[in-house]
């Protein structure tokens, strides 16, 4: 379980990398991927 502590820190890494993108890029691509398999859990694009 993640504290509350981490999740809004991790919540807000992710909102801060975001925002730097929307201001450089036309499009922002995350990925999250399981630590232990390597393998991607979540696929994140926004185009604009």
């Amino acid at each position: 379980m993640v504290s509350t502590t981490r999740k809004y820190t991790l919540e807000r890494m992710f909102a801060n990398q975001l925002l730097e993108c929307a201001k450089d890029q036309l499009s922002f691509r995350a990925v999250v991927r399981d630590l232990k398999l390597r393998s991607p859990m979540l696929q994140i694009v926004l185009m604009s």
